[in-house]
């Protein structure tokens, strides 16, 4: 999702950038950059901070560790407390299930961060480039609708993954859930504390933009 998106990306502005050129200013690419520099100093847009969004987008997502929650509270249970006693029902393999969900859920959220501010600097220093080419920025208009369209893109992409995320974390917890009623005879376990931290989960990865 993010490579391929900053891909895209990446090769809109470089068409608009030459079209801009080969369009208007005199003088060739040198004297264009010069004037686009300026332009942006003016208006306070900082290239390097466009790179570090860049590079937080690596293939390996470097720069995206995971940030967790607290959580609403520490979920009581008994089997987390004495772990041996529900070895036959699946508690590890529910509670690490349970951790990796959170992983990935945590990674999903912080590169959807770094790719949504590499797309809003690339459209703020594009539609500076814009302003400094005069007549040529009319090709701006139909790169920036190419950019916008491919971060709906990547928003739907993002809304299916929590969606799947947000799914496999409630079976976690259900399971986790069962072992309590198995072992320790606590049947509502999931309606007192998993629902609770379902809920939490849910509001903090839901996309709001």
């Amino acid at each position: 999702m993010t490579r391929t998106s900053r891909a895209l990306i990446t090769a809109s502005c470089l068409v608009a950038a030459s079209t801009l050129v080969s369009a208007s200013i005199p003088g060739g690419l040198a004297e264009w950059g010069k004037e686009v520099g300026t332009e942006l100093y003016k208006q306070g847009y900082n290239i390097r901070d466009l790179q570090k969004d860049f590079e937080a987008l690596s293939p390996d997502d470097k720069g995206n560790d995971p940030n967790f929650p607290p959580g609403p509270s520490p979920l009581p249970s008994a089997c987390a407390e004495h772990p041996d006693q529900c070895d036959q029902c699946g508690f590890e393999s529910a509670l690490a299930d349970l951790q990796a969900t959170r992983y990935r859920l945590e990674k999903l959220r912080r590169v959807y961060a770094s790719t949504k501010s590499f797309v809003g600097r690339s459209l703020a220093i594009g539609d500076s480039m814009a302003g400094s080419a005069g007549v040529g920025g009319l090709a701006w208009v139909d790169q920036r609708l190419k950019i916008e369209q491919s971060f709906k893109g990547v928003q739907t992409a993002y809304d299916n993954k929590y969606t799947e995320l947000m799914a496999s974390l409630k079976k976690s917890l259900e399971s986790l859930a069962k072992c309590e009623e198995q072992v320790y005879g606590e049947k509502d376990w999931y309606e007192r504390y998993g629902f609770m931290y379902y809920e939490f989960m849910s509001s903090r990865y839901q996309r709001a933009d």
